[in-house]
């Protein structure tokens, strides 16, 4: 039951960089206006990596959002949209490769699993489901044109209900003792990222 929780806490990890990032987003970055400032002799990969850092400061988690963003081709000359929109599609494909594992593990354990495991494990492919189509939902908001305080609340809305949904499949495990050693790691990171931040200010 370890290995379902494994992907699935990566996937939490990148709902919530998702979230945080749009939630310090704002939508007149000035990182886009500093970004002609850069010196020219910065090598391209330095050059995303210093805007990756600029949107992504205040976020929770910097280094996630620092190397999910970096990683996207022509930084530079994308649009908060289009930024936006990048980093949900890596969202969505965390999201369905969780569900694809999910499925794979209740075919392999189906006799092996209590049903209250089996229970869970079919709320959260329910809420994967539930989550590609509220991420779609924010893709079509943000590909529609109307500016971006139009739908910015409506975008907010949908991805914490994504959260959400992940938080409610993860809590259908939380009192397995594999999840509880996970969440007692997750919290000694967690507590180690302010140090952290300082290097990506």
């Amino acid at each position: 039951m370890s290995k379902s929780l494994l992907t699935l806490l990566p996937l939490l990890a990148l709902l919530l960089l998702l979230t945080l990032t749009l939630f310090s987003f704002n939508f007149h970055p000035t990182f886009l206006e500093n970004s002609t400032k850069t010196p020219k002799k910065l090598h391209v990969y330095k050059h995303a990596q210093v805007i990756a850092e600029s949107t992504c400061d205040g976020t929770l988690y910097p280094g996630l959002c620092v190397s999910t963003v970096a990683a996207f081709p022509e930084l530079r000359q994308k649009t908060l949209p289009e930024i936006i929109a990048g980093t949900i599609n890596v969202t969505m494909k965390e999201v369905r490769d969780s569900a694809t594992n999910c499925s794979g593990l209740r075919r392999k354990l189906l006799k092996k699993l209590d049903p209250r495991d089996l229970i869970a494990l079919d709320d959260c492919l329910e809420l994967f489901a539930d989550t590609v189509a509220e991420l779609k939902k924010t893709l079509s908001d943000l590909s529609s044109g109307s500016p971006p305080e139009k739908y910015y609340d409506d975008l907010q809305t949908l991805l914490s209900g994504a959260m959400t949904n992940q938080y409610t499949c993860l809590d259908g495990f939380a009192d397995l003792p594999p999840l509880q050693q996970l969440f007692s790691y997750g919290q000694e990171i967690e507590e180690e990222k302010p140090e952290e931040k300082e290097t990506y200010s």
